[in-house]
């Protein structure tokens, strides 16, 4: 089967070759489209992504911590949490005062990044146009593929998951050949 190129294809292919992973949005563009407002060349993309770092940032505001680091977060609360414990029991007020520091900075990390009930706060406009435009895009490309290939179709439109974060979860592994 032949597609012709579309940049909602693109963002199928990055989906495929890492299967599972979480893409942000504004990651998955910057791996797929040439934005202007960002200032790192593809190359330097390109490495910071297959290094699974994350390189978006919201327009006006502060980097979003995505799943890794909030679940790296949420560890290193625990950390300190066990350590406030060791450290009352050895009456060592300096320890005390530093994990209470560390654990206030966390604290209102992830509560300025996911609030009170623990999901991302409210988009910002370009990341929701983005979010827009990259569903659009690859149901353009499904729909094509529905008419050339309903299998392939149907496979991709039940494994594809898009909005602020998309990936691709197939039940069983699948080699693409593209």
């Amino acid at each position: 089967m032949r597609l012709r190129d579309a940049k909602g294809l693109h963002h199928i292919l990055c989906l495929l070759r890492e299967p599972g992973r979480e893409f942000h949005v504004m990651d998955l563009l910057a791996m797929t489209d040439q934005l202007p407002s960002t200032s790192l060349r593809t190359e330097q993309r390109s490495h910071l992504v297959s290094q699974r770092l994350s390189i978006s940032q919201l327009p006006d505001s502060r980097p979003l911590p995505d799943r890794q680091a909030k679940a790296a977060y949420q560890r290193r609360l625990e950390e300190l949490r066990d350590e406030v414990e060791e450290a009352e029991r050895f009456n060592d007020p300096t320890r005390i005062g530093k994990a209470h520091a560390e654990i206030d900075f966390i604290t209102t990390e992830l509560a300025t990044a996911y609030g009170v009930g623990q999901h991302a706060r409210a988009r910002s406009e370009e990341v929701e146009k983005a979010r827009k435009a990259l569903t659009n895009r690859i149901r353009t490309v499904l729909a094509k593929i529905q008419r050339l290939h309903p299998g392939l179709w149907r496979h991709l439109s039940t494994t594809l998951k898009t909005g602020t974060f998309c990936s691709y979860n197939p039940e069983k592994p699948t080699i693409w050949q593209v």
